[in-house]
Order: C-alpha cells, then structure tokens, then sequence
C-alpha cells in the first residue's frame, strides 16, 4: 500500500521504490500493489535465489532480500499461523482504514528521511483477498 504504481515525471527513489524524495507517501489512491512472493512460497524462493545472485553495492544493502531458504519458509509459516478475516479494502473497510492510519502515523517524523515511512510495520491477522482482485493477475 505505500508504493507508488503510477508515476509520471522522474523520480529519485529509495532502495526497494516504498519512497520518493520529490515526494511523500500517498495512501488514499484505491490502487493496490501485491507482494504475491509472500503468499506463494515456491515465488518467494525463486525470487530469492535470484536477488542472491545479483551484485550488490555493498554486503548491508538489500540483506532482508537474501535471506537464507529456511528463514524465509519460517517467516512465511509464521505469517500463515496468523488469524485470517475478511476484509473489502474498499474506502469504507475499517481495517484497511487502520492500517493506513498506522502507516500514516510512521510517516509524521520522517519528512526529511530517505524512507519516509516505516517499513517494519507487520501485521497482526491475514487479511482474505476479496473475490474483486482474484483472476486478475
């Protein structure tokens, strides 16, 4: 939700595109970006091995995209135990609200900081896709 999908003059982005310096997070757009290698483990794993593989600026950079395997299918199995609920993620779902709300939040001190939200926020439930997103990808 804190990606920008459509852009249209040239932007200085942050390391992994959550953050622009011209400008700050806009979450009220209903447009919505999908990390499918968090809900699909064999995804997730090909991804990994390929950002493994890729050089690197320096051994710090990018290390939570090459986690080791099994610390990956540990994070996965721990996002699965979480309680599932349905959401419409629509301008009226009062979760999605919150969230927003809580990103929104992170965002207030750190105008003047590369990322500009916090991107270790998680989660406490799954939220179930509503049928509107399914088949579309």
């Amino acid at each position: 939700m804190c990606k920008p999908v459509l852009i249209r003059a040239p932007v200085t982005w942050a390391p992994g595109f959550h953050c622009c310096a011209e400008i700050p997070p806009q979450l009220t757009a209903p447009l919505f970006l999908f990390h499918l290698r968090y809900a699909d483990l064999s995804s997730g794993l090909a991804r990994l091995k390929r950002t493994r593989e890729q050089p690197w600026c320096s051994d710090d950079a990018g290390r939570h995209q090459r986690l080791a395997d099994t610390d990956w299918e540990n994070m996965l199995n721990g996002m699965a135990a979480l309680p599932c609920v349905p959401v419409t993620l629509d301008q009226t779902d009062r979760r999605l609200a919150n969230w927003r709300r809580a990103v929104e939040q992170s965002a207030v001190s750190r105008h003047q900081e590369r990322y500009q939200l916090d991107l270790h926020l998680s989660g406490t439930e799954l939220w179930k896709l509503p049928s509107r997103f399914i088949g579309r990808i």
